[in-house]
C-alpha cells in the first residue's frame, strides 16, 4: 500500500508523477470511507462528493502535508470531517457553494453534538475508529484493513471510544 518513505523522498525530489501515483493508491483505499464520513455529515451525496475530491485536490496542492504524518487514515478521516463541516457552516450560515449540486439545507442536529463531543473526549484513532464503525458502518475487518492494526483492536478501540462518549454523554444530560 502506501509507502511513506518512498512518498517522502518523491516529495523531496517534487516528482509529481510518482506524487499522483501515491496520492492515488490513497484515493482508491479511501474514497468510499470519506464519503461516508461526509454523508453522515452532510445529509447528502453531491456534497459528500465534493468532500472526497476536496481532500484529495488539497494534498495534490501541498504533497508536503502528508509526510511525516504517522497515521495517514487518522489524517485524511479528520480533513474530510473537517471539510464537511465547513462546507455545513457554510451552508448553515446561507452562504452560496459553487456547485451545481442539489441539496438540502442541513440543520443542526444531533450529530453535530457528537462530532463535538468525540473531538474532546476520544483521541484521534479512538475517533477515525468510531466515525468509521458507528458512523460509516464499515466492518471491524474493513477498517483494521484501512487502518494497518489488527481486527480485535478495531473492537477494542471501538468500544472504549464508544463507552467513554456515552459517560461523557450522560453528564450533559439532564
Amino acid at each position: 500500500m502506501f509507502d511513506k518513505e518512498s512518498y517522502s523522498i518523491a516529495v523531496k525530489n517534487d516528482d509529481k508523477e510518482s506524487i499522483g501515483v501515491f496520492v492515488g493508491e490513497l484515493f482508491s483505499a479511501f474514497k468510499v470511507p470519506i464519503h461516508r464520513v461526509a454523508s453522515s455529515i452532510l445529509k447528502s451525496t453531491g456534497l459528500a462528493e465534493d468532500v472526497v475530491q476536496n481532500v484529495f485536490v488539497d494534498i495534490l496542492k501541498n504533497p508536503a502535508c502528508l509526510v511525516g504524518v504517522n497515521n495517514i487514515a487518522a489524517y485524511l478521516m479528520s480533513a474530510a470531517e473537517h471539510n464537511a463541516l465547513h462546507i455545513k457552516e457554510d451552508l448553515l450560515r446561507g452562504a452560496s457553494l459553487e456547485s451545481d449540486v442539489e441539496y438540502e439545507d442541513p440543520q443542526p442536529d444531533e450529530s453535530d453534538y457528537l462530532l463535538r463531543l468525540m473531538d474532546t473526549v476520544l483521541d484521534e484513532e479512538e475517533k477515525v475508529i468510531c466515525m468509521l464503525r458507528y458512523g460509516s458502518g464499515l466492518k471491524a475487518n474493513e477498517i483494521a484493513k484501512l487502518l494497518g492494526i489488527g481486527a480485535n483492536s478495531v473492537y477494542g478501540k471501538a468500544h472504549r471510544g464508544l463507552a467513554k462518549l456515552k459517560k461523557e454523554a450522560k453528564k450533559h444530560v439532564h
